[in-house]
């Protein structure tokens, strides 16, 4: 059985991972710290940091993080980086959701559903 990812991992994970993409801290010490920080698996840290630099970038990941994750890094990148990045990382996660359906036969409702309300919200786009 997986690890039960908690809101302190999400959280430190996202923290890490904006400091990995600006070169802040080497990605081996941020899993590290992540780890020690917050009890995440490793590979799991690493999948997050992973996810996070995707969405900045708008390319496709191909882990899944958690659904509640998502919505908090979506949310997060808009408030840290701005309407493009968000438009970025919306797109990486649409990527993300056809990656699953095509690849794997798995519908990502919930995280669908997450995407198209953001997308609704004003105050986001």
């Amino acid at each position: 059985m997986g690890q039960v990812i908690t809101d302190l991992m999400i959280k430190t994970s996202y923290d890490y991972a904006k400091r990995v993409f600006h070169n802040q801290i080497e990605l081996n010490h941020a899993l590290n710290d992540i780890v020690a920080l917050s009890g995440m698996y490793r590979g799991l840290a690493l999948a997050y940091v992973s996810a996070f630099r995707s969405m900045i970038e708008g390319k496709v990941y191909k882990i899944a993080i958690k659904t509640e994750a998502t919505n908090y890094f979506l949310v997060n990148i808009y408030r840290d980086y701005g309407v493009l990045c968000f438009s970025k990382a919306l797109e990486s996660v649409d990527l993300h959701i056809d990656y699953y359906k095509n690849n794997k036969g798995i519908n990502l409702n919930k995280v669908k559903e997450i995407v198209e309300n953001l997308k609704d919200k004003e105050v986001l786009v």
